[in-house]
């Protein structure tokens, strides 16, 4: 049982590509093959009776990519494992054990583990849990008698999370060393504009049922409104083709930038003759801020305001630094950790001399938006991985993200 899921979740896994020469994806199918029938035999002896082992991530929806590795190519994607045990507790023992056992036996690949208690997983969301749920329906290792993971609804808030979550890695995280082991040069700002270009694209795409498009459906839906007065079916092409081989982006980063504040300012707002995207798309942040409590839905806002900001000159970026700061003042800090100093220090911020990022103000905003950065994944990963709940957080599925 173990083998022949490791098999179809091996042969599977580049089924939703475009660009993967056949030879490729033969050849990593069988060595994949080979790791996860690894992975279903060294779990239960790691972690004992009745605990499942799943394989989630964009190997679950078949769109795995590669990246050229001497005369060949490798897998480049994650190997997202996600283990459920009879207990709620993280067991961060059992995640190094998996994870050292895979890696003796082909460190070629990339895996990671997540551990969730059985009650968690039947309360997933948002993109984390629609992955878990493909991967489910093939276990590496059922030990349970239960259904496994259920089918979580996608709606707005599931789809900004994952453009949010892009935007964060380019906005916020420090480029690391292109040859690091882990990562393999993915913490660069190319690598990071390509995946938040992808996924603002695929917020854009219409949802079929509770499904999600992949990357390699987008091309043709660029063809159907809204998509086709933003981008061009053959640029799409380009930079999923990018995506899937790990080439060189399609176009400078220059102009990636400004296609993402048109993105970002469609999903808001309807354009508008006269009104340019960073004065609409500030206006947008700042109108529907005024709505909304609490971290989640504010850094989101907030963050979207805050690239508006870095890419604006001149009046759009001041009014752009104005809703920041805004943004800013509604946030409570009783339920901030990391960030909670910093409401005080924002307030007493000019949006004049936050646009120029060579000054101590814009130092002290970027600071601010990083701590926060970590008080929004502290309540947003529990909440996704079932662990805890966030009453008001989810607008009802169908709600659009247009104004």
């Amino acid at each position: 049982m173990t083998h022949s899921a490791a098999t179809h979740l091996a042969q599977s896994a580049f089924t939703r590509t475009l660009f993967i020469p056949e030879p490729v994806k033969q050849e990593l199918s069988h060595r994949l093959s080979e790791y996860l029938t690894e992975a279903a035999q060294a779990f239960p002896k790691l972690a004992g009776e009745g605990t499942d082992l799943y394989l989630a991530g964009s190997l679950a929806r078949s769109e795995a990519a590669v990246e050229p590795a001497g005369s060949g190519y490798r897998l480049a994607s994650d190997l997202d494992f996600v283990a459920v045990t009879q207990t709620p507790d993280e067991q961060p023992e059992l995640v190094a054990q998996l994870l050292a056992h895979l890696r003796a036996f082909d460190d070629d690949f990339l895996p990671t583990c997540f551990v969730l208690g059985r009650s968690q997983a039947a309360r997933v969301r948002s993109h984390f849990g629609h992955d878990l749920w493909q991967g489910s329906r093939h276990p590496l290792v059922r030990g349970s008698s239960d259904g496994g993971p259920a089918r979580p609804a996608l709606g707005r808030q599931e789809m900004l999370e994952v453009v949010v979550h892009q935007l964060a890695n380019y906005l916020l995280v420090a480029p690391g060393p292109a040859d690091e082991v882990i990562g393999r040069g993915r913490a660069t700002p190319e690598h990071h504009l390509r995946k938040l270009q992808l996924e603002l694209l695929r917020a854009h795409a219409p949802v079929l049922g509770d499904d999600v498009p992949r990357y390699a459906d987008l091309p043709a839906v660029s063809r159907t409104p809204p998509l086709d007065a933003l981008v061009s079916p053959e640029f799409v092409r380009e930079l999923v083709r990018a995506r899937e081989l790990s080439q060189r982006n399609p176009e400078p980063a220059t102009q990636g930038i400004q296609r993402v504040l048109r993105l970002l300012s469609a999903l808001f707002i309807r354009m508008r003759p006269g009104v340019t995207d960073a004065d609409g798309l500030a206006a947008a942040l700042y109108a529907e801020g005024r709505t909304r409590h609490g971290v989640l839905w504010l850094f989101q806002l907030c963050l979207i305001a805050y690239f508006t900001l870095t890419v604006s000159t001149g009046g759009a970026a001041r009014r752009a630094a104005t809703t920041v700061l805004a943004l800013w003042c509604r946030l409570d800090s009783a339920e901030l950790r990391e960030a909670r100093e910093m409401p005080d220090v924002v307030a007493a911020l000019d949006p004049g001399e936050v646009t120029d990022p060579t000054t101590p103000q814009a130092g002290l905003l970027h600071q601010a938006m990083t701590l926060l950065r970590l008080d929004y994944y502290h309540y947003l990963g529990p909440l996704n991985f079932g662990r805890i709940d966030y009453p008001g957080y989810s607008t009802p599925r169908g709600t659009g993200v247009r104004a």
